[in-house]
């Protein structure tokens, strides 16, 4: 088993005892008699666990557990002691210490202790290794893969997002389509906001005054002028998801707006840019 232990007690018989009985599961174990011997070693060279006396002349157990948590957080601490309390065990967890053995203990459950907090120590290491494998793979605003038609995908957007074109982009729900909308406006470099609209979660009615926008007057309930979702997006991106659910006299107007590049808000007679 890995992983890097540091026994701590001024017994120096308990403490070389101790760590005997730990090369068990690890082949790295140090040895300090101080707590002020225990942070220098630390300073040359971490280490994943230390097993520290909370009684020891000069800095306590619990100064070193303090001390460990705002140098090396990532250090799991185990404490030992004959003066074992549940008020001094309780302390010792709320500073951070991952476990607390009273004195004298059994061998068998002291390799167990130990055993559990190097597993969580290799599975922590494995964790961050398949993070860094993540990171160091193809990524494109935020979307992952080295497949080479996934790679075709990544570089199509990034020539489409240079132009002004409206773009059309296919797939089966769950694809990732919005992601790919959200890379051409990354991509585009373009200030404007992003603005998404769902055109099935909305009534036909609705839809057009959403994103043509509203003159006031122009139906019943229409108090103000209101702009719509083209205007808002105006410098920036719209995405209408699901287009495919819009009414065809619907889509036929959203049809004239993406020609003309004009939108006429409902009950206005004058066409908006």
């Amino acid at each position: 088993m890995n992983g890097s232990v540091l026994v701590v007690d001024d017994n120096r018989d308990l403490a070389r005892g101790v760590a005997l009985i730990l090369t068990e599961l690890s082949q790295d174990i140090r040895v300090a008699f101080t707590a002020e011997e225990a942070l220098e070693l630390l300073g040359a060279r971490a280490a994943d666990l230390v097993l520290t006396d909370v009684r020891m002349p000069g800095a306590d157990g619990l100064s070193l557990l303090r001390t460990l948590r705002e140098r090396y957080p990532q250090t799991r601490v185990i404490l030992l002691t004959a003066f074992g309390t549940i008020e001094s065990a309780v302390q010792a967890m709320r500073l951070g210490a991952l476990d607390y053995l009273a004195k004298p203990f059994d061998n068998d459950e002291l390799l167990a202790i130990v055993r559990r907090a190097l597993n969580d120590v290799a599975l922590e290491d494995e964790v961050l290794r398949l993070r860094a494998e993540l990171a160091a793979r193809q990524t494109f605003c935020g979307m992952v893969g080295r497949d080479r038609r996934m790679l075709g995908v990544f570089e199509v957007i990034k020539k489409v997002a240079s132009s002004a074109a409206t773009v059309l982009v296919r797939g089966e729900s769950g694809t990732g389509k919005e992601l790919v909308a959200k890379a051409l406006h990354e991509t585009s470099g373009r200030k404007g906001r992003f603005v998404a609209f769902n055109a099935a979660a909305v009534p036909e009615a609705l839809a057009e005054a959403e994103l043509f926008g509203v003159k006031k007057g122009a139906y019943t309930g229409a108090q103000q002028d209101r702009k719509g979702l083209f205007v808002s997006a105006e410098g920036g991106t719209l995405f209408i998801d699901e287009v495919s659910s819009m009414p065809m006299a619907l889509q036929g107007k959203l049809l004239r707006v993406l020609q003309e590049r004009e939108v006429q808000p409902l009950g206005s007679d004058r066409a908006v840019p």
